[in-house]
């Protein structure tokens, strides 16, 4: 049978014909009985019978002799999945994961059977910097305990980081009221940014939109 938390097992019987006296009403009906509820090839069943039918009392049921009836149970079918995890950008290198899910477990068990579960995260998502979406592998072995383990992956999702430059005002005295066509502006400067990871600022001309307020003032840019 399928590992199920329990050590009842069903065992097929049937009467010897040789022992029974032809025309008697009689029946047999059976159960087993694992010595412990744990994986296991070849293992020894105990067997239990009881006799029913009009002629029962005149027989007495014997089990087969004890090691004669042996029996399987194969380990039940667990499902971990990797927890999904959105994260803003940071500039350094994911690891580890967010956790896991279970599904699978039998007779009200939990992950405390699962205690020492050697599990480790590999996937894209392993040492992933740059914003965007990787998966999360989780890695560990195919059985354990009383469980034949199938791994799912989850996702990680790394969110950009949004940065604003807004151009500071500049000192009282140097505010130009008014501009003509295609004058150059004088002062012109932005606030500093603060950086991550491996990011730089690099020197080049840029184009900025920018909002002027009546009177000429600069009022903001992105």
């Amino acid at each position: 049978k399928v590992y199920d938390g329990t050590t009842t097992v069903t065992v097929h019987g049937s009467l010897d014909s040789n022992t029974v006296v032809a025309g008697d009403d009689l029946n047999v009906t059976t159960s087993g009985l694992f010595a412990d509820k744990n994986v296991g090839q070849g293992k020894a069943v105990s067997v239990l019978g009881s006799l029913t039918g009009a002629d029962a009392g005149n027989y007495q049921f014997i089990a087969p002799s004890n090691g004669s009836v042996v029996a399987s149970i194969l380990p039940a079918t667990l499902k971990i999945t990797a927890n999904d995890q959105v994260v803003p950008w940071s500039g350094r290198p994911y690891s580890g994961g967010n956790g896991v899910r279970y599904a699978g477990f039998v007779a009200g068990e939990d992950a405390n059977e699962l205690a020492g579960l050697p599990l480790r995260y590999a996937g894209s998502a392993k040492n992933a910097v740059v914003a965007g979406t990787y998966s999360i592998a989780p890695v560990g072995p195919d059985t354990f305990g009383n469980y034949a383990i199938a791994y799912e992956n989850g996702s990680l999702q790394i969110i950009p980081t949004s940065v604003s430059r807004n151009l500071v005002p500049p000192p009282a005295g140097e505010i130009k009221r008014s501009l003509t066509n295609s004058e150059a502006i004088e002062y012109f400067n932005y606030e500093a940014m603060r950086l991550q990871g491996d990011d730089k600022l690099w020197s080049g001309r840029y184009g900025l939109p920018l909002k002027f307020t009546p009177g000429g003032f600069i009022h903001a840019a992105k």
